[in-house]
């Protein structure tokens, strides 16, 4: 009786393991700004990149959007309260800049580093 009851105690903890514990990725407040427009796998494209790369840059860093047609569009920690508008296909390259480049070319912009996207020219980013 108490191994039947112990066998379905760890199956629950076991099934409860896989549901809860192997979602593809954990994001916290900050990374939320950071979910691209896409559906499944794909939105957390740019979360992941920045993750590999954490090493360069602060929690918060500035984003420089650069679109094809030349608009640039800069959005640091200050102001940066909303998600992007902006899908994996639409992004052509990412450069990063490390907290010991960014500051001395964007002053207290760059204390966490800078990030520039490079996109396809989009009217509502």
């Amino acid at each position: 009786m108490k191994e039947n009851r112990l066998l379905k105690i760890s199956a629950l903890f076991f099934v409860s393991l896989i549901v809860f514990g192997c979602s593809s990725i954990r994001i916290n407040e900050v990374q939320r700004r950071f979910i691209l427009e896409n559906k499944g796998e794909k939105k957390y494209f740019l979360i992941e990149y920045i993750n590999k790369n954490r090493n360069l840059i602060g929690e918060v860093p500035t984003l420089i959007i650069n679109k094809k047609d030349g608009q640039e569009i800069i959005r640091s920690d200050e102001k940066f309260d909303s998600r992007l508008n902006l899908k994996r296909n639409d992004i052509v390259r990412i450069d990063i800049l490390s907290i010991e480049k960014s500051i001395p070319l964007y002053g207290s912009a760059g204390k966490n580093g800078v990030i520039t996207i490079y996109c396809y020219g989009k009217s509502n980013l």
